[in-house]
């Protein structure tokens, strides 16, 4: 499975690496279910797990867009709104690793316990560590090294 990311609406959470807060997440151009998904509902459950959320598994049907927002205010109280589509490909900043990208999968909200939650499923890059002009090289990792 892809890596998944999630973020509660109207919730500051915390970035351990940015330290900042995010909120205001909205979402467009509602889309039909993605059914390409192995194992979605184990996969959802296991993120809500991430989040300390033991209960039982969801049953909620998730909705799919193509587009999603968010601001973000950082610890400075500098502020960005960010935008983000299905197909893009993003930069992570991860301690452990170098630069890190990955294409946008799959936007999808989700509802539990009365709370709306935003989860984005992306495919990583990984460096093939050959450079061609002086720029490092990435493809899509295969789906055993997710």
């Amino acid at each position: 499975m892809s890596d998944w990311f999630v973020a509660k609406d109207n919730v500051d959470i915390i970035d351990d690496v940015n330290e900042g807060h995010i909120h205001n997440i909205s979402f467009k151009k509602r889309v039909l279910q993605n059914t390409e998904i192995p194992n979605f509902q184990a996969e959802l459950a296991s993120a809500y797990e991430d989040l300390g959320d033991y209960s039982a598994a969801p049953n909620s049907t998730p909705l799919f867009y193509e587009y999603a927002s968010y601001v973000l205010v950082k610890e400075d109280g500098d502020t960005a709104l960010c935008r983000l589509h299905v197909g893009d490909i993003v930069s992570f900043n991860i301690e452990e690793l170098d630069d890190s990208f990955a294409v946008i999968r799959t936007i999808f909200c989700h509802q539990k316990n009365d709370r709306h939650f935003a989860f984005i499923i992306i495919d990583w890059f990984e460096n093939t560590n050959k450079t061609m002009l002086d720029c490092p090289i990435y493809r899509l990792r295969m789906v055993a090294n997710r």
